[in-house]
């Protein structure tokens, strides 16, 4: 595979160790979209995934050796390329989701305010308009429905203090106007945001740049939780 398809399997440039599991959820996504049977293999377990293939034992052997050869190739050229790791040995599902990201956690402290900022950072775009890396941050983290509508309401909340009554109204209308058109959180928050744009773009606060909005469409993101 050319470095150029490689490259743009990386969800955005990670500088830190501890946002691995929020990039890992963006890079399975690129990945899965990329390759025949990628989705099958990143969800399902080892043994599920050899059973979609038929033929003789070594036939379907050599095609899981060649997704999981895809998947250790990939993984690994993005970190080192970013110098997030050294890679040692072979990288799997298995050893990415049980090894590598349980230690890039293993300094509780430092995780926690790593993220902390890294969220407050997220939530500064999504108060600019741009929503989709903190909905991708939250689904990598599992969060469910609810907390992911009070993170993104106190996104909002943040820059639009003076909001009066009325518009406070309207604002909690507008969320649930998107709340119950769909079921996919994803969908939802999309949804709200195309309101916001339309009628209310002023509560949105200003980047240092130009307020371009770059949100990709949301489907099922939270495919692989």
């Amino acid at each position: 595979m050319g470095r150029f398809v490689i490259k743009h399997l990386s969800p955005f440039d990670i500088k830190e160790k501890a946002y691995l599991q929020e990039w890992y959820y963006g890079f399975k996504s690129n990945f899965g979209k990329t390759f025949p049977t990628g989705r099958e293999y990143l969800s399902l377990p080892l043994e599920e995934y050899q059973k979609l293939f038929s033929g003789k034992p070594a036939e379907i052997c050599q095609a899981v050796n060649a997704m999981e050869h895809a998947f250790h190739s990939c993984f690994t050229q993005l970190l080192e390329q970013q110098k997030v790791m050294v890679a040692v040995g072979t990288y799997d599902r298995a050893r990415v989701e049980n090894e590598l990201i349980p230690q890039s956690q293993s300094n509780e402290l430092e995780f926690m305010v790593k993220n902390g900022f890294r969220l407050m950072e997220l939530q500064t775009k999504a108060a600019q308009g741009n929503y989709t890396p903190l909905l991708d941050y939250l689904l990598a983290y599992s969060a469910d429905s609810n907390e992911i509508w009070k993170t993104f309401i106190m996104a909002l909340a943040t820059t639009n203090r003076t909001l009066n009554w009325k518009q406070k109204k309207e604002f909690i209308d507008l969320i649930y106007e998107a709340r119950v058109s769909s079921t996919v959180i994803g969908e939802q928050i999309d949804v709200w945001y195309r309101y916001l744009r339309a009628d209310h773009k002023s509560w949105f606060s200003r980047s240092s740049k130009d307020s371009k909005f770059d949100n990709r469409r949301i489907y099922k993101r939270d495919e692989y939780k």
